[in-house]
């Protein structure tokens, strides 16, 4: 059910997703949910989000950040420049 819910979002032109807060303990299905997620959104349209304190409940940061480069590699769209352009960032 949430799948078709996120598949309709992805369609929205304004809408950006931050990719965090998953449970790394769980590998098969944080595999299967970051696939949904590069299979469904723009690329474009995905954020790194480190969800730094939070994670710390569930995970270390090393942790979740070595799983979104295992599934990103080091993209960097993903890990910067989408951020940028999204909240209209100048360097």
């Amino acid at each position: 059910e949430w799948c078709a819910v996120m598949k309709k979002f992805a369609t929205l032109p304004n809408l950006y997703v931050k990719v965090s807060g998953f449970p790394t303990a769980d590998k098969q299905f944080v595999s299967e949910l970051l696939k949904f997620t590069r299979d469904t959104f723009d690329p474009k349209k995905l954020l790194y989000a480190s969800n730094w304190p939070v994670v710390k409940l569930y995970s270390s940061f090393d942790e979740h950040f070595q799983t979104l480069r295992d599934a990103f590699g080091d993209d960097e769209d993903f890990f910067m420049n989408n951020a940028v352009r999204a909240y209209g960032l100048k360097f």
